[in-house]
């Protein structure tokens, strides 16, 4: 789990960075999107990832399993 709303947390472009030095296999955004200063655009945010980690987008309620 990694935070990428900027406000308060991580830019995106600084949480691709602690993937980097941590080398996650999967990575769940968090701490976005609950009210306008930290809205983030999860697909872009994949696609900063690239291939360094599965990026697993969750709504509330989800659940996930490793």
């Amino acid at each position: 789990m990694i935070p990428i709303g900027d406000r308060f947390t991580m830019e995106p472009a600084d949480a691709v960075r602690a993937i980097e030095f941590i080398e996650p296999k999967v990575v769940i955004p968090i701490h976005y999107d609950t009210w306008p200063p930290i809205e983030q655009d999860t697909e872009a945010f994949k696609a900063l990832v690239g291939d360094r980690a599965h990026v697993e987008v969750m709504a509330p309620g989800d659940t996930l399993e490793f």
